[in-house]
């Protein structure tokens, strides 16, 4: 088998996510990019060369819609509110307790909706007390709007196959690689197998589907046809990083997953002055491609990959608002404005980004700390960009200052977007008082004492703060979780 590509884990919150977790539910750093307000196609594996801190994958959501049809105002309100609701989970079940939107262990379990309800449903995927969950179905526990119920429904899922069962979201095994991911354009998510040791065509000539229903995954695969390997490389998985590099996600604005090539050893203007695109159809990806291009070199950098590091660090998300993805420079080595005091964006057309780019203004440093990138969570400054409310544009969020201790304490500021940059001056966003000794000040966060994210939770359109275990309480995370709502 391949060297194994890298599957991020949940949008739970450390950056952004793979279509086939909570990505259209969690909002974290630079949230826009992975459709968590509308209830278009989920952002698509991260590109693996993303390493500035913020987003690395593409597929803005098409708000400002809810995911369930409601029509959203982009206003941003006064922030969370002071006091939670409660939000009820199942039971521990095998020892382990729902204490995160996600787990792994003797129970595995996340959020996503497999029921077409427009909103997170708690699937198992793995239960070490149950040898039925993850052979032969999930269970999920449907979404409502005061919890998850106490009991779940069967959700039927393929037999095993290469001697793997299907007891994850996604994974990449020694045999077989899968994922959940749109790719019947349904709206739904379907099991999607990139890899089968045991077929050889499988990953070489097509990948196998098995489209979703209402009860459960088919038991038998269709084929989506894949484009013939390039430079000695077969496309086995939604994301690669070797002689050529490559993802999966959306770039012709369809709303449906485009294979995108980004780099080719084996072709040196593959990066250099374009990306090829395998346009998505409901058969399978084309067998030729489509020359998109790509801006010229930079600081001596190449944009081969859909985000990059130091010197120059980019990403690929929709900053102009007309729901296409653009590609955003946050940071140039070799020249000192860019992450100072501007943004670099290369507006997104049906052909390529545009050579030239246009200024998209930033404010100013604070705390001795530039906005050089979409998102940073160390330092003296902690920030992101992501949508609160149920607009398709992100604004850029500080979360913690060391030189301001009420920012992460009792507020967040909030630089509204704006089609030329962000508000020079922020917006105060309330956030609840801290609780058993942890303060809110980033977006998600797993310590000790406390586990929180971002999530849009009830409101499709706005986000709500979801406290998922609290130390000082035991009941949370064990039969409720707490969640902040905006009013």
């Amino acid at each position: 088998m391949n060297q194994p590509n890298s599957l991020r884990p949940m949008h739970l919150l450390t950056t952004t996510v793979f279509a086939f977790t909570a990505a259209s539910f969690l909002v974290t750093a630079c949230s826009s990019s992975t459709g968590n307000t509308g209830n278009g196609t989920p952002g698509a594996p991260a590109d693996p060369q993303g390493s500035d801190g913020g987003s690395d994958s593409v597929g803005p959501g098409d708000g400002p819609g809810g995911t369930d049809g409601t029509q959203c105002t982009a206003a941003l309100g006064p922030g969370f509110s002071a006091k939670p609701r409660a939000f009820s989970i199942p039971a521990t079940r095998c020892q382990s307790p729902f204490n995160a939107p996600a787990g792994t262990g003797a129970l595995g379990w996340s959020m996503l909706d497999l029921t077409s309800g427009e909103h997170p449903d708690l699937v198992v995927t793995h239960d070490a007390c149950d040898a039925d969950v993850g052979a032969t179905r999930w269970d999920v526990y449907r979404w409502s709007v005061s919890g998850f119920p106490s009991s779940p429904v069967p959700f039927a899922i393929p037999a095993s196959r290469c001697k793997q069962p299907f007891d994850a979201v996604a994974a990449d095994r020694s045999s077989l690689r899968w994922a959940t991911v749109d790719l019947t354009g349904d709206g739904n998510l379907d099991l999607v197998v990139t890899e089968d040791d045991c077929n050889a065509d499988v990953g070489r000539k097509y990948w196998d589907v098995y489209p979703w229903s209402s009860a459960g995954f088919a038991m038998v695969p269709t084929q989506f046809e894949i484009p013939a390997g390039r430079c000695n490389t077969t496309f086995d998985a939604f994301v690669g990083t070797q002689s050529v590099r490559w993802a999966t996600t959306d770039i012709t604005g369809d709303r449906h997953p485009d294979l995108i090539v980004t780099q080719d050893s084996c072709d040196g203007d593959v990066g250099t002055s374009r990306w090829d695109v395998y346009a998505w159809t409901s058969a399978g990806f084309a067998k030729t491609p489509s020359t998109f291009t790509v801006p010229p070199p930079r600081c001596q950098k190449n944009f081969d990959a859909l985000a990059g590091a130091d010197p120059l660090r980019w990403v690929v998300q929709d900053l102009t608002g007309d729901g296409h993805a653009d590609l955003v420079v946050t940071y140039d080595d070799c020249d000192k404005d860019v992450g100072t005091s501007r943004w670099d964006v290369h507006a997104w057309s049906a052909s390529g980004f545009a050579v030239r780019p246009s200024t998209f203004s930033i404010p100013a440093p604070r705390c001795n700390k530039a906005f050089g990138a979409v998102a940073e969570s160390a330092g003296s400054l902690s920030w992101t960009t992501m949508a609160l409310t149920g607009k398709k544009q992100p604004d850029l969020v500080v979360t913690s200052d060391a030189c301001d201790v009420t920012v992460g304490a009792s507020r967040w500021d909030v630089y509204r977007w704006s089609s030329t940059g962000f508000a020079p001056t922020p917006s105060s966003f309330d956030i609840p008082a801290p609780r058993c000794n942890a303060s809110f000040s980033k977006v998600a966060s797993t310590s000790q004492s406390l586990a929180w994210s971002t999530l849009a939770l009830v409101d499709t359109c706005k986000a709500a703060l979801v406290v998922t275990k609290d130390t000082c309480d035991a009941t949370v995370g064990t039969s409720r979780w707490d969640y902040y709502a905006q009013p």
